[in-house]
């Protein structure tokens, strides 16, 4: 889970909506104070950091809790599912979002989250079309940022619950093949996440999934040195911060990216064997992690490509 400054938090969220220090501060604090604030030099007393959060119209939960009820399992749960939805493990992810819905506390940002992983699930299980899970990724959003599309066209300081949001609306609209939408969300989720609110090996795991998902995008749209290029950044990031799992979903898909353009004549047929390479790599590696759909997916695609089964180690 993300940890937010909170002088970061309420500078970021004034200037995006345009209220000045004075006008925050009124019948609150002094502005020197709120300046000592936003700046990091003052620590900022509770009742303060509530009151003007709420005139900031923002959820005044410091650290944005997800999920904290009456049973410390329920954590446990809450990675049990995240686990199972990372590994396509559908069925396994619905049985333990039941016992969240169950057992966690009623407030926004537990249902927020709820919500969110109810349709993801709801989608990958072929009970929602990609429209509605468009739709009901917005209403997410709106429950804690009832007017979010006024300010997505500058710094604003979503929580990591949010930011998930827009990815999921964004997978949304890339799965409706309009990728110029899901773009223009991943960039202004990269422009929020570098502005420096968040702690920086969090911000750090957040930007590989956002640029995975970015580099798809535009693949898809035939960018593909581009694609290449932000996979070589997310490479580097998942190296960084030892997120070893993503690294053969990445060599795939510049594997991916390199077949198109070999097929599209940009790149010569003496390149097949760096996609074998890639490919093979990528095989060896998901199958050492017991990563089943990512060693199904990445054979299939070589058996398509060259007529011939990956040697066994």
């Amino acid at each position: 889970m993300a940890n937010y400054r909170a002088g970061d938090i309420i500078r970021l969220t004034r200037s995006a909506l345009e209220i000045s220090q004075e006008e925050l501060c009124d019948g609150i604090c002094s502005v020197e104070t709120l300046s000592r604030i936003e700046n990091g030099h003052h620590k900022v007393k509770p009742d303060t950091y509530y009151s003007l959060m709420a005139k900031l119209e923002r959820i005044p939960e410091k650290n944005y809790a997800l999920c904290m009820g009456r049973n410390v399992e329920l954590l446990e749960e809450r990675f049990l599912l995240e686990n199972a939805l990372v590994k396509f493990e559908y069925e396994a992810a619905g049985n333990y979002l039941d016992t969240v819905r169950e057992k966690a506390l009623d407030n926004v940002v537990n249902r927020q989250y709820i919500m969110r992983m109810g349709a993801v699930l709801d989608f990958y299980n072929g009970k929602i079309d990609a429209v509605t899970w468009a739709e009901r990724m917005k209403e997410a959003i709106r429950l804690t940022l009832p007017l979010y599309e006024s300010y997505t066209d500058r710094i604003y300081p979503y929580t990591e619950q949010e930011i998930l949001c827009f990815m999921n609306l964004a997978n949304a609209y890339g799965r409706l093949e309009q990728q110029e939408k899901a773009i223009e969300i991943f960039q202004m989720l990269l422009k929020n996440i570098d502005s420096g609110y968040i702690e920086k090996n969090r911000s750090e795991v957040m930007k590989i999934a956002i640029l995975r998902n970015y580099e798809m995008d535009l693949g898809e749209l035939g960018r593909y040195k581009e694609s290449t290029e932000m996979i070589q950044e997310c490479i580097q990031l998942a190296v960084r911060q030892h997120y070893e799992s993503i690294l053969p979903i990445l060599w795939g898909d510049i594997a991916w990216n390199m077949m198109q353009e070999i097929e599209e004549g940009e790149r010569g047929q003496e390149e097949l064997e760096d996609v074998k390479h890639l490919l093979q790599q990528a095989y060896y590696v998901a199958a050492a992690r017991n990563d089943n759909k990512v060693v199904r997916i990445t054979k299939n695609y070589y058996y398509e490509k060259f007529g011939e089964e990956i040697e066994e180690c």
